[in-house]
């Protein structure tokens, strides 16, 4: 009786797995969507997708057109638009539309005014209150700053701890000092140069106690996708060094920097006398420029 009631039971199980399988092959097939569709229009004069431009550029104009949805054919009831700035509603309405209405076109002008990023939001309901939005950002880029020769654009020769040319220089201004004068004017200094190599005064290769103490930091990398000569100011303002505070140079050699005052700039070793043993020849000349 107990094998009996065994074999019936595993047949009922056998049973159960056969017809759990056999409905997990049935395809199912979702509900259609019930919601009504909106999209943005394309084409000139219109932005569709996240968009940039820059400040004094023509306005944006962003268009939304609303559909019923074919299935439930329920009418539309409203459409609300917003544009949103630096997590604030600078501007929103609500289209209340008309009975039996089956479509409705929207549309939102963002000016180029300011820089800063808006996002364009639009919501359409229907009258069975299911709803649909879609929305894009809207980028205004300011203008690159202007940049200026450091120092009057000729080449400034600076020497290693060794050599008679003054080691420190601000990169804003291009006036370079000496070792004798170095520590008086160390809240001024944004570049150290000694044995092939240019650094923060707050890096760990200067000596000097007082400098390092007093120094600023300044940011740097050895940037190589572009020739000196090609780089624009608007290479110079969407660059950020990746927080190196010193680096090896040689003849020819393009650095990026940023100083602590938040000015950045580029200069190129233009002629290089470096020497990591030399006690006598140690320097380098460079030229450069920096944001105003």
């Amino acid at each position: 009786m107990k094998t009996l009631k065994t074999y019936i039971a595993l047949a009922f199980v056998s049973l159960v797995v056969f017809n759990s399988c056999k409905k997990s092959d049935t395809p199912v097939t979702p509900p259609a969507s019930q919601n009504p569709s909106i999209s943005l229009v394309g084409g000139s004069g219109y932005a569709s997708s996240d968009y940039t431009t820059s400040v004094g550029a023509p306005s944006v104009t962003v268009k939304a057109i609303s559909l019923s949805n074919t299935t439930s054919n329920s009418n539309l009831v409203s459409v609300y638009s917003s544009v949103t700035s630096n997590n604030t509603i600078v501007y929103s309405n609500t289209a209340t539309l008309p009975s039996g209405a089956k479509s409705h076109s929207d549309s939102v002008v963002v000016t180029t005014t300011a820089p800063g990023t808006s996002r364009v939001e639009f919501k359409v309901t229907d009258k069975a209150g299911m709803v649909a939005t879609v929305a894009i950002n809207i980028t205004v880029v300011g203008p690159s700053p202007a940049t200026m020769p450091i120092g009057s654009g000729a080449p400034i020769k600076l020497g290693g701890s060794a050599d008679p040319n003054p080691s420190y220089m601000n990169l804003y201004t291009g006036a370079t000092y000496s070792q004798a004068v170095a520590e008086a004017n160390a809240t001024n200094i944004d570049l150290v140069y000694n044995k092939t190599k240019v650094y923060s005064p707050s890096d760990a290769l200067e000596t000097d106690a007082i400098i390092k103490a007093a120094g600023v930091i300044t940011r740097m990398d050895v940037y190589t996708a572009k020739a000196y000569s090609s780089i624009t100011d608007a290479d110079i303002n969407a660059y950020n060094p990746s927080g190196s505070t010193n680096t090896t140079v040689a003849s020819g050699t393009v650095v990026m920097f940023k100083t602590n005052s938040g000015k950045k700039g580029v200069f190129q070793v233009s002629s290089f006398n470096g020497s990591a043993t030399s006690s006598s020849t140690d320097n380098i000349s460079i030229v450069g420029k920096i944001q105003q």
